[in-house]
């Protein structure tokens, strides 16, 4: 990865200012360390994977790139492995300056002084946000007014605009990601039938994901049977699979940091009712509509909207809904069926890039960007409607190409017996 070119490209939109970035604190559990897993946006400009450091970034300087991380205790590695140490990472690092963490106040202290724009994101290690609270009161105490930041602006607005734009390294790790998310889908297909509990399937998916190389989950599986899957993000997995029902599965790997998000609902054993399918094919149908119109210059915003008719049509068709299309939408009637947005951005983050840009229709799809679309409809099992207790969710991810998309699930077929 080209982590200067980063840099050296977020840097260049600025004017003047100073970022200031935390990587991800340690974390200790009973028995030892948890997994690690480094905060996104520091990973997308240093790809160091350590706990516990810090990069700021400063225009109009002559070493803009400043690091902190921990230093090297010979003591300390022994239980948690080697650190690269300030001293290494000046040298392996595209970067200017490296400290050790606990210099960061002093350094950021001296950094602001005389700097108009600071820019931080607040709210992401709260316990951390105190101490940078602590060099701001020491900034307004002991320098003049026009000495001292006069505007703080959160840095993901800077930084989460880059990261909509994929590289072709990234996306090749989020295929690569989907080739193993792909693999143990079929896994579960192919023994479909025998499967009598979800935590069978949510076993065979992490069993999967780890044995090709994967780092683990994405996120938290959802393998909802039956009833289970009108809950949008049910995860307990631990319900009989019934002959007769559908079975959703919601699942996706990280592959050297990179998600792949994937839905498929099947149904395993029996024959499915005619209500089952009305419900399945309104939401295929929805899908490969949305499919369609996935290319260059419509914004995610324009095609959740879109998909949202889509679905409240299917309502009314199916009679689920038995008003106008006019009064359903402007009462938002369909989102007692269909409560989540068509989609979201893929990347480092299975909801990535915080979400940056999905409620803006100024900000529209471009050559590099990877996002879900996963309409459902999910039905209560105390609705009066004679389509109670059913759902069924079903999910892409897609890659805008200049001529129009890729899906990049296709390969994992959509199984309906």
């Amino acid at each position: 990865m080209n982590y200067l070119g980063r840099k050296k490209k977020l840097l260049s939109s600025l004017k003047e200012g100073v970022i200031f970035l935390w990587g991800r604190p340690s974390t200790l559990s009973l028995g030892g360390s948890e997994k690690f897993y480094q905060e996104r946006k520091f990973l997308y400009l240093t790809g160091f994977e350590e706990p516990d450091s810090a990069l700021i970034i400063k225009a109009n300087s002559q070493k803009p790139y400043i690091f902190f991380c921990l230093p090297r205790n010979e003591e300390e590695e022994k239980w948690t492995g080697k650190r690269l140490g300030p001293e290494k990472a000046i040298q392996t690092l595209p970067v200017d300056l490296a400290y050790p963490i606990e210099k960061w106040q002093e350094v950021l202290y001296e950094n602001l002084i005389g700097e108009k724009t600071f820019y931080y994101q607040w709210g992401v290690f709260p316990e951390q946000d105190f101490k940078v609270l602590q060099v701001l009161q020491k900034l307004k105490k002991e320098q003049r007014a026009d000495k001292t930041p006069q505007k703080i602006i959160d840095s993901g607005s800077v930084i989460n605009p880059l990261r909509l734009i994929k590289e072709k390294e990234e996306i090749e790790k989020i295929k690569k990601a989907i080739e193993i998310t792909k693999v143990a889908y079929l896994d579960i297909f192919e023994k479909a039938k025998n499967l009598k509990w979800e935590y069978e399937v949510e076993a065979m998916l992490k069993y999967n994901y780890i044995k090709n190389g994967a780092q683990g989950e994405s996120f938290p599986s959802i393998v909802a049977s039956g009833v289970n899957a009108t809950y949008l993000h049910y995860n307990k997995n631990n319900s009989k699979i019934k002959k007769g029902e559908f079975l959703l599965i919601d699942s996706g790997c990280l592959y050297q940091g990179y998600a792949s998000d994937v839905t498929r609902t099947i149904f395993p054993e029996g024959k499915p009712t005619e209500k089952q399918r009305n419900i399945y094919f309104a939401v295929k149908e929805v899908l490969e509509e949305m499919i369609t119109l996935s290319k260059p210059g419509i914004s995610l915003y324009e095609l959740n909207q879109i998909c949202q008719r889509k679905v409240a049509e299917k309502l009314i068709e199916l009679k689920i809904l038995k008003k106008s299309l006019e009064e359903v939408l402007e009462k938002n009637l369909h989102k007692k069926y269909f409560p989540h947005r068509m989609g979201h951005w893929v990347g480092l983050d299975v909801h990535d890039a915080d979400s940056y840009g999905m409620e803006d229709p100024k900000v529209k799809l471009k050559p590099g960007m990877v996002f879900t679309i996963e309409p459902g409809i999910y039905i209560p099992e105390d609705d009066k409607s004679p389509y109670r207790g059913i759902g069924v969710r079903l999910e892409e991810d897609i890659l805008i190409k200049r001529d129009g998309s890729e899906v990049l699930t296709q390969e994992i077929p959509h199984i309906f017996y």
